[in-house]
């Protein structure tokens, strides 16, 4: 059900809060139609109490660690570089946000960290419900096609060219590794590190690509993926890169709930740059190693197709609100 007329979204969409507005009377208004009410963060909290008046339970997608969590790591980091942030952190609605999440019956925790933030702020374990993210065949269909082992390897960084993303941290690393190959950053830049990108792009070996709807040309083009994000939920880059047999050398972050460490991929702290160094070194001198971990990462995620996870889910979500006669134990 269209909460706004689709002729309408042209005058509606010009005035911010007037599509969430609309989105919540309509849903208000329907909810006899519906068992449950599956939302993502920003329902309001006046709205989330009412559809718990009428008896129905609130499930909330956690697309990112708790606001106070996500604080905590990037605004030190801000700090540490000198930039100021895209968002200012004194705008960040912290206990608004704290409140409408202990609101709240159920929230689908994308990955392991996204689950520790709800854990740390007194979220009970029955109302956590771990998952993940996948990716789309059907987007990438030509995924698993075959590639050849280049001497000299492409090391993609793909997403926004933010802090949050640890942009800054494979830079650092990459200069520092001295390898010889190309380092290719895609997404949008942060103002906070067009600088720093402007900067990097002169060595030679650093290229920069604008966000592009053609990931997969990128993906085809790469050897290994490196992501040493600070703050996520369930990066899909990542389920991408390992869809198409990279390498991946990742933050536990970047990791969202399916590499799995020296098994289908690395995972290190962000900040370790010796550590990331190593590792940048280790699979760009040796192409066996890179199709060892390739394949591996490809058979890993041959399991988060979007349909498998999409089960999942469904069977998860029903246990929990009892809806499962298959589940009801869950």
């Amino acid at each position: 059900m269209e909460a706004v007329p689709r002729l309408t979204k042209w005058l509606v969409y010009r005035q911010p809060a007037w599509p969430q507005r609309l989105t919540e009377r309509r849903l208000v208004r329907a909810l006899d139609s519906f068992d449950a009410v599956y939302s993502f963060p920003h329902i309001s909290f006046t709205t989330l109490r009412d559809i718990q008046k009428r008896g129905k339970p609130v499930v909330v997608e956690r697309i990112n660690c708790f606001g106070g969590k996500a604080r905590q790591i990037l605004e030190p980091e801000y700090k540490m570089l000198g930039v100021a942030p895209q968002q200012p952190f004194e705008t960040w609605e912290i206990e608004p946000e704290r409140a409408q999440i202990e609101a709240a019956d159920f929230h689908f925790a994308p990955s392991p960290e996204v689950e520790t933030s709800l854990r740390e702020i007194g979220i009970s374990e029955r109302k956590i419900i771990p998952t993940s993210y996948g990716w789309s065949p059907d987007r990438f269909p030509d995924a698993a096609a075959s590639r050849r082992l280049r001497e000299h390897p492409t090391v993609l960084f793909m997403g926004s060219l933010c802090v949050r993303k640890g942009v800054h941290l494979i830079l650092r690393a990459w200069e520092k590794a001295q390898i010889r190959g190309r380092l290719v950053l895609c997404g949008r830049v942060e103002p906070a590190m067009a600088r720093l990108v402007e900067e990097a792009q002169r060595r030679g070996d650093v290229e920069y690509r604008p966000y592009t709807s053609q990931a997969d040309r990128l993906y085809q083009e790469a050897d290994i993926f490196a992501f040493p994000s600070l703050e996520e939920g369930g990066p899909l880059v990542t389920y991408e890169a390992m869809a198409h047999g990279l390498t991946v050398i990742v933050s536990p972050m970047g990791a969202g709930a399916i590499v799995r460490n020296e098994i289908d991929g690395v995972i290190l702290p962000p900040h370790d740059t010796d550590a990331w160094v190593d590792a940048l070194r280790r699979f760009a001198g040796s192409g066996e190693l890179r199709r060892r971990f390739g394949a591996a990462a490809q058979a890993r995620a041959a399991e988060f197709t979007w349909d498998k996870v999409a089960k999942k889910r469904a069977d998860t979500m029903l246990g929990r609100l009892g809806l499962h006669p298959e589940s009801q134990n869950d």
